[in-house]
């Protein structure tokens, strides 16, 4: 008879439980709790009010009807594990100070903000949807509770993840979660699996720790498919990670579109020779039969047979990021996926023979090696040294001459890939580019190891930040972390600015334009205070989602648009944006429909800001106190050249931006760009 690893480790923790040890939650007042044996789960409950104040936040009053158990799996920072009633589970963990941590799905979201509360909801939402359903009493739909009545719970996957199988209904299935659910044990069996285990501690010499540590080895060793997957494919030489974007899954470059499906293959084989899975294609953006991607194709792999330890049932996803031959993915080619942090360069030729000795241990399009090899090489060649010492580099212009071999080369790749030429690897060209424009270089070139919103690169400590063409907008909150408030106290209009962009970073994403909004007396919030029918002080991006979901309720698609165009109409024309109405996308906003206001507003603070010549000076002001360089790079190949504009920001001028998108109205806070 299998004994259930997770109704072992619950009974051990109800042995070891000290219900009066207020060290297992600090800062917490323990209630007097209620006996482990009695309510094992209301136990934990009642003794961290902090965790149920918590999981009301994420689940509603209700969410004892979604659990199967929680157990402290770690007393200091105290760590909770939710079993959901599908076997699917997540961790909260206490961070002090009154806030708590959720870790779902190897994603971590901090209880601080409305907008991180909202995505944390969401992910909880999406391992509901996968594995057993909570069982109905016919057309009633009166809620039954899944759990046997010993309290058997069933084992989660992988970190708790987020994808899965489709969602079902009716009578209780066997899990379908991506990393397998298994399938609930009987509440009589549980009932004896828990009197074993019981009458087994009765027994003083049985070792605790080491029947623990047994069970958790074990639980450890248990692969998945998922985990078996990643391997194998980055052993075929694919670089892949694991995303958490429309549920938990593996994306991996997969060189072409054609072959993807022999290549997820290949790495099949690697773990059984014997077909044991079902391999499955779901187009792009088919969100409904789980793809995971809205631009890429997505392929679902189901166990079907049992080997190497895999369950039957167990499934995972895999998003092919290159979409035809020749495609550049995305990041691949940046400083930090080459391995060029934590070195220094003290001369151009020492970081193209560097740069070209990562090509081939990342990229395996020989055709894209030898075009970056032949790229860098002409640069270092090419570009004219102009100043002798690093202190002495201003504003200029170089226009190099490219080989007409590195020509052929590069027209060989769409506008798309030279795109992402130009934004990722137009990071280490202009390095070179900067070392070869200055006789000392001091202590070198060095790239940052983590994101920097500035820089992208360092030359004897001068900060530059890299673009391709017109670049993207550059964040806000650097700047402002770096500016003494102190030193702007003679300028007022620059004191003024300060602290509206001092709110928005103090904000959380989705408040701060319209925190933003309301410091300047935006025309956009009136108009959307008029439509919602309330002060513009009362206006939060949770009023404006809870007021959508109610127009929205039962609403299909077509009425939804037409809802939110007609209720809405005088905002967005007061503001001159709004959602493109043919192409939204209702599947993919899901629930969070306040991006729909968001993001117009975002759009229209920016063009306020930049509307009022105070703010734009002021702007101009402040950026100018620092010490930032910013180097533009763009190719011409039909002149047979590369062109590298230097420009400081102490000469640049500068306007408002935002990036997000009704889709991503969190994506980036208030920025700036150079005109």
């Amino acid at each position: 008879m299998m004994i259930d690893n997770n109704r072992i480790l619950e009974i051990l923790l109800e042995a070891d439980a000290d219900p009066n040890d207020p060290n297992k939650q600090p800062n917490e007042k323990p209630a007097k709790p209620a006996g482990f044996e009695e309510d094992p789960m209301g136990f934990i409950i009642r003794k961290y009010d902090g965790l149920r104040k918590t999981l009301e936040e994420l689940m509603s009053s209700d969410f004892k009807q979604y659990l199967t158990a929680i157990f402290v799996v770690s007393p200091k920072p105290t760590t909770f594990k939710i079993i959901l009633h599908n076997g699917q589970f997540f961790f909260i963990t206490y961070m002090g100070k009154g806030f708590y941590e959720a870790n779902i799905a190897g994603k971590r979201y901090y209880m601080n903000n409305i907008g991180t509360k909202e995505r944390a909801m969401e992910a909880i939402t999406r391992l509901l949807k996968f594995g057993s359903p909570l069982k109905t009493k016919g057309p009633e739909g009166a809620e039954e509770a899944t759990r046997p009545e010993g309290g058997g719970s069933t084992g989660g996957g992988e970190g708790g993840t987020e994808a899965g199988g489709g969602e079902s209904g009716g009578e209780e299935t066997a899990g379908g979660g991506e990393e397998g659910g298994t399938e609930a044990a009987g509440g009589e069996e549980a009932l004896k699996e828990v009197a074993i285990i019981k009458n087994l501690l009765k027994f003083k010499n049985i070792d605790h720790k080491s029947i623990l540590k047994t069970l958790l080895l074990q639980e450890a060793a248990a692969p998945t498919l998922k985990s078996a997957l990643l391997t194998q494919l980055q052993s075929l030489g694919f670089k892949g990670k694991t995303s958490s974007k429309h549920g938990a899954h593996l994306r991996f470059n997969l060189e072409t579109a054609d072959e993807a499906e022999k290549q997820i293959e290949a790495a099949l084989k690697k773990i059984s020779p014997k077909k044991f899975y079902k391999l499955t294609k779901i187009e792009k953006g088919n969100f409904g039969e789980g793809a995971k991607s809205s631009s890429l194709d997505t392929y679902k792999i189901e166990v079907i047979k049992p080997v190497a330890g895999l369950k039957n049932g167990d499934s995972t996803f895999v998003v092919n990021q290159v979409t035809k031959k020749g495609t550049i993915v995305a990041k691949s080619l940046t400083p930090t996926n080459l391995n060029l942090t934590k070195k220094s360069f003290t001369s151009e030729n020492q970081l193209v023979s560097y740069t070209n000795s990562q090509l081939s241990k990342v990229i395996k399009n020989a055709e894209l090696i030898k075009a970056l090899s032949e790229t860098t090489k002409d640069i270092a060649k090419g570009a004219h040294t102009k100043f002798k010492k690093v202190s002495d580099i201003k504003e200029h212009e170089d226009v190099i001459t490219l080989s007409p071999s590195t020509i052929k080369l590069l027209g060989n790749f769409s506008s798309a890939d030279l795109n992402v030429i130009g934004k990722d690897f137009g990071e280490i060209l202009g390095a070179i580019e900067m070392l070869k424009s200055v006789q000392d270089a001091g202590q070198g070139i060095e790239f940052p190891s983590g994101n920097n919103p500035l820089a992208d690169f360092f030359l004897d400590g001068y900060s530059i930040s890299s673009k391709y063409q017109k670049g993207a907008a550059a964040s806000l909150i650097q700047v402002i972390k770096g500016i003494n408030p102190k030193s702007l106290e003679k300028y007022p209009d620059q004191l003024k600015l300060y602290k509206i962009l001092q709110t928005a970073v103090e904000s959380d994403t989705a408040e701060s334009y319209i925190n933003v909004a309301k410091l300047i007396k935006s025309k956009g919030l009136n108009a959307l205070a008029s439509a919602l029918k309330v002060a513009p002080k009362e206006i939060t991006a949770q009023f404006i989602n809870d007021e959508l979901v109610r127009m929205f309720k039962d609403k299909s698609k077509e009425q939804k648009t037409k809802i939110l165009m007609s209720k809405f109409r005088s905002f967005y024309e007061t503001i001159g944006r709004s959602p493109k109405k043919e192409g939204l996308d209702w599947d993919k906003l899901g629930n969070t429909y306040y991006g729909l206001i968001l993001s117009p507003l975002a759009y229209s603070v920016a063009d306020e800001l930049n509307a009022d010549s105070k703010y734009v000076k002021a702007l101009k002001e402040i950026l100018s106190k620092v010490e930032v360089k910013q180097i533009y790079l763009d190719f011409n190949l039909g002149k047979n050249s590369a062109t590298f504009k230097l420009r400081n920001f102490s000469s640049a001028n500068f306007k408002f931006a935002t990036n997000v998108s009704s889709y991503n109205p969190t994506n980036s806070k208030l920025a700036f760009s150079l005109v």
